[in-house]
């Protein structure tokens, strides 16, 4: 009863984060306070039904664990605080399941599918957000034009993937070659894609929430730290500039749903696709 009531709460809240994280580029705070809340109490209160704390215990060690990554990845500029705070929800939420049927815990699991969907996600809202701005295919094509490093790379794959096949090569060598072909692409592709979430606006539109994308260091604003901007930041700002640089940077929040659903129905994804 009380994994099935998890279960209910976590699909409610990744879904409703996800889908504001969509229109405003934040998760709600209060969201995710009510769903590690909510986890803690369950956990609490099953313990001392079952007289076993083993859920609570595990639901501290592995939302320790999503809380020092979910740290990493903002301070590193990769990541918003709000996905930061959905992942460690999910650990405390579910630190385990017990219709699983594989020898790893719910949370690495879930954290496996998360980079696979995260990296077919991010590479899909990238190719959307360039067919909508067409500066950014131009900018590509100049780009890759220019580049004779990136071209003479991507040329040299293709021989090495003919040949190996010429060969008669196993496949997995062809196969390793191609994934590096695609590597070699979309890194150079997100490079430029990079550039798009980046916009230069008037600072009588800078509004609360917004996330900075130039450093301030005069009033300690930094565009490392992804976060939405206070009333009072917005303000300061207000004050210093005329015009200023935001960004908005892939919008994560709907992966972590996503990867919740596959999670469910098809467990661990790396054995279903490999």
């Amino acid at each position: 009863m009380f994994e099935i009531f998890r279960i209910i709460i976590l699909l409610f809240g990744t879904t409703f984060a996800g889908l504001w994280d969509l229109k405003t580029t934040d998760v709600p705070d209060s969201v995710i306070i009510t769903m590690i809340a909510v986890g803690f109490s369950l956990h609490i209160a099953e313990g001392f039904i079952t007289g076993s704390f083993s859920m609570l215990m595990n639901s501290l060690f592995y939302g320790g664990l999503f809380l020092l990554f979910a740290l990493f990845m903002y301070f590193t500029g990769q990541w918003g605080g709000g996905d930061g705070e959905i992942l460690v929800s999910v650990a405390i939420l579910l630190p385990s399941l017990s219709f699983l049927n594989t020898s790893l815990p719910f949370p690495v699991i879930f954290f496996l599918n998360m980079i696979i969907i995260g990296a077919v996600y991010s590479v899909i809202y990238s190719f959307i957000l360039s067919f909508r701005n067409k500066k950014i295919l131009r900018q590509f094509k100049k780009d890759f034009k220019k580049d004779r490093i990136t071209q003479a790379t991507m040329a040299m794959l293709v021989i090495l993937i003919l040949l190996s096949f010429y060969l008669g090569s196993p496949n997995v060598f062809p196969l390793m070659l191609f994934l590096l072909f695609v590597l070699v692409f979309f890194y150079k592709f997100a490079k430029i894609v990079e550039k798009g979430f980046y916009v230069k606006i008037k600072i009588t539109k800078l509004r609360p929430g917004d996330m900075i994308g130039e450093d301030i260091p005069k009033l300690k604003i930094f565009k490392r730290y992804i976060k939405g901007l206070t009333k009072e930041e917005v303000k300061r700002i207000k004050r210093l500039k005329r015009y200023v640089l935001i960004r908005s940077g892939v919008r994560f929040g709907p992966v972590f749903f996503i990867t919740l659903i596959l999670t469910l129905l098809l467990g661990n994804l790396f054995f279903v696709l490999f």
